[in-house]
């Protein structure tokens, strides 16, 4: 059977041969000088790699250090092994880096698709909502057949043919529910847009950390807010807003949410602020003002108007304020 010399070369090196094997190879390498240097070549690599790992016995390390101190081309050969493991250390752990930010790339993903899921399937419920909520109000329904009040419970009820007094007509009159003039009906889609509008502004946005002296959390209006003061906001900074105050982005965004807080809420005024914080040059207060006004027309019935707010919001690239609710508007609101 033909040898595998690169097998028992292998195992020559590392000493784990058999005698014949180990016989044939001493036999070819006295034949072959080529093969003899390649075979010490390899030797002393396999050396230099065990001692830098520290495998080797105290006895043979201590030849080999002797040796290493006054062996200039061993100390080359060693730092050279030194600089190639480094580098090979290098390359792990780039490829273990590599390997971390593809599995933590990966679980975003799976997150971004469970919170889609969970997306649509709240978009599903409503529309489910919207549409038996809208049966519920189409079906038609029996009229209230009214009935006489009856004073005395005790007496038989007799029927005639005789015509009701005026006493009688007034008492039936009177008992009677009077009929109602037509109110505006809130649909099932308008009651989910404010309930969806309302979770959003459930915590209540906080001013930001400010600039400049006339930012300073000290101020009065700055106060007022925090504490919730909506009427002091509004009468500190109303006179004041368009004057000494009027590139305070922070103070502008305080007076539109005053105006957006308070009870009763006067969205008119607050768009006014919101309008103003649209060209401001901080993403910040511009993301912040295209979304509350978006809501106020909301709030006020005036869907067109809050549609390309919206869609704006909903499709701009990055982390955008209040994205994922324009996104759920837009879905009810296309739906039938």
């Amino acid at each position: 059977m033909e040898k595998n010399k690169d097998h028992i070369i292998g195992g020559y090196v590392r000493g784990n041969i058999s005698a014949e094997d180990r016989a044939w190879l001493e036999q070819a390498m006295q034949e072959d000088a080529a093969l003899a240097a390649e075979v010490q070549t390899l030797q002393l690599d396999y050396t230099i790699e065990c001692y830098l790992a520290g495998k080797m016995e105290a006895p043979e390390k201590a030849v080999f250090e002797n040796r290493l101190a006054t062996d200039a081309d061993l100390q080359a050969k060693v730092q050279e092994e030194k600089i190639a493991q480094q580098f090979l250390q290098s390359v792990r752990r780039l490829r273990l880096r590599e390997d971390l930010d593809k599995a933590a790339q990966r679980s975003r993903e799976r997150r971004a698709k469970r919170r889609q899921v969970f997306r649509w399937s709240l978009v599903a419920v409503l529309v489910l909502l919207i549409g038996g909520g809208t049966l519920w109000w189409q079906q038609p329904r029996p009229p209230e057949e009214p009935t006489d009040p009856i004073e005395n419970e005790d007496q038989p009820i007799v029927k005639t043919n005789t015509p009701p007094s005026d006493t009688a007509q007034q008492r039936r009159n009177a008992t009677l529910p009077k009929p109602q003039k037509d109110s505006p009906r809130t649909s099932g889609k308008d009651s989910l847009i404010i309930a969806l509008l309302d979770d959003a502004d459930r915590r209540r946005l906080q001013l930001p950390a400010t600039r400049g002296s006339n930012d300073a959390p000290s101020q009065p209006w700055f106060d007022a807010y925090s504490a919730g003061n909506y009427p002091q906001v509004i009468a500190l900074l109303g006179p004041q807003i368009d004057q000494v105050l009027s590139d305070n982005d922070t103070a502008r965004l305080a007076l539109g949410l005053a105006w957006y807080y308070q009870q009763p809420p006067d969205y008119a005024q607050a768009i006014v602020q919101f309008d103003a914080l649209l060209n401001s040059s901080s993403a910040f207060f511009t993301q912040r003002a295209r979304w509350f006004k978006a809501s106020a027309l909301l709030r006020q019935g005036q869907t067109s108007e809050a549609l390309p707010l919206l869609q704006l919001i909903a499709t701009q690239e990055g982390a955008t304020y209040q994205k994922g609710t324009a996104q759920a508007l837009l879905r009810l609101l296309s739906a039938n």
